[in-house]
């Protein structure tokens, strides 16, 4: 086989595979590949095929190691999040993982959690899905269980608790896409939660135990993107001081600015549950939040939600009320001042627990399985539609237009505000 083979050989196989420019085909398969070709030219010549025209041949004898070469062609190890147009290594990569949670970062880019507690990534849409957990990660199911953040298409935090009172938590990190993940550890929990305004700075929020009523945490805070963690607020002082947020349920803990951040959850009193801080965390201070007319608190019947921030001023926040027939009903109530003052908008009352996605601060995406509801004014007003998503788990909206929902494990995508999902396999 002479150079001009060799190097036709090499420009068809990256035509045909979809090898990128800057990829390097490994010698040894290279070689594999060129003595499949050239013994397939040799017979063909053997054969007294030889008078045929050069382009005949060898396109009849590459055409016949295609599916051996497909066997044999590998590149370079890269991230899986580097080549998008690359499902992954087939070694890690996953056949239809049902997945527990996902996050889509682009419209390529994303996350996910899958049932058995894996961390997966997908460079393509969800199409393909490569594990990439931390090795040695092991999830104790039961009480313990695994918190996320995935900030971007990089970097990712991921929290596992044993929930048994004295197995620390550990904290792990990457900033490649889970090719290679550092790990601290800190205070035992039963749950986790974090909130991070800026790839260096953020929140962790550990639940303590809950009991009676009320609930003690821990809040941590990084300002070296995870490196080091801080105290701000432990599970001891929460015990010790009810206006340090022992008292209620938390559901969860936002932050709009190093200082600025809300606890919310439930609790028995008639009211709806709603702590601020000022100061990172250190302090809080119960806040009182408006309900609306014909909806109740009464008897712990309002849950609050931590609220989703655009900016130091505008943030939207999720409660779960009840009606004066006791139906359930969402109000997303909004600030424009920082969280000063909450201003309930009109209700939602689905038929069950409702899925939302908050895209901006006037665009709202929700679903109870039977519904889709959408709302591009804030909760002035809201429309709703039939909807195909029986079984959702998880809702995201990236716009007005596309988003994703997993239902029974499997991811759907739709590109027309939900009008149209279509499930996303492989081809």
């Amino acid at each position: 086989m002479n150079d001009r083979d060799r190097e036709e050989i090499e420009r068809l196989i990256r035509q045909e595979f979809h090898v990128l420019p800057d990829a390097v085909l490994r010698p040894e398969r290279k070689k594999a590949i060129e003595r499949l070709v050239s013994r397939e030219i040799d017979r063909q010549r053997g054969a007294r095929l030889a008078k045929w025209r050069r382009p005949w041949w060898f396109a009849t004898a590459l055409a016949s190691c295609l599916v051996i070469v497909a066997l044999v062609l590998w590149t370079r190890p890269t991230s899986p999040l580097a080549h998008p147009s690359h499902p992954g290594n087939p070694e890690t990569t996953l056949a239809r993982p049902r997945l527990q949670f996902a996050k889509m970062i682009s419209n390529s880019d994303g996350w996910a959690i899958t049932t058995s507690d894996q961390i997966v990534v997908t460079p393509d849409g969800g199409l393909h899905w490569n594990r990439v957990t931390p090795k040695g990660m092991r999830v104790r199911h039961g009480f313990g269980g695994v918190g996320a953040e995935f900030l971007d298409a990089s970097q990712a935090w991921v929290a596992v608790t044993a929930g048994d009172g004295t197995t620390p938590t550990l904290i792990y990190h990457t900033t490649d896409g889970g090719r290679s993940w550092t790990v601290v550890s800190t205070t035992p929990a039963y749950g986790a939660q974090f909130d991070f305004i800026s790839a260096s700075t953020g929140f962790l929020f550990l639940h303590e135990g809950a009991g009676m009523g009320s609930e003690a945490v821990t809040l941590l805070r990084t300002t070296d993107g995870g490196a080091n963690w801080k105290v701000v607020l432990d599970a001891q002082a929460t015990a010790q001081n009810p206006s340090l947020v022992f008292g209620g349920n938390k559901s969860g803990v936002s932050f709009s600015s190093l200082r600025d951040g809300w606890i919310t959850g439930d609790w028995a009193a008639s009211a709806i549950l709603l702590y601020s801080t000022r100061d990172g965390g250190s302090t809080w201070t119960s806040e009182s939040v408006p309900v609306p007319s014909g909806l109740s608190a009464q008897d712990g019947a309002a849950k609050s939600l931590p609220p989703a921030f655009f900016g130091p001023s505008s943030g939207v926040m999720p409660v779960l009320l009840e009606t004066t027939s006791g139906r359930q009903a969402y109000v997303f109530y909004r600030t424009n001042d920082g969280g000063q003052h909450w201003q309930p908008t009109n209700p939602i009352t689905p038929s069950g627990i409702l899925l939302y996605s908050i895209v901006n601060p006037t665009v709202i995406v929700a679903s109870d399985g039977e519904k889709l509801y959408w709302t591009s004014d804030g909760g002035a007003t809201w429309s709703s539609r039939p909807s195909r998503l029986e079984g959702v788990t998880s809702l995201q909206f990236t716009s007005a237009m596309r988003g994703w929902a997993l239902v029974h494990g499997a991811l759907e995508a739709t590109t027309t505000g939900g009008r149209i999902w279509a499930p996303v396999t492989p081809h």
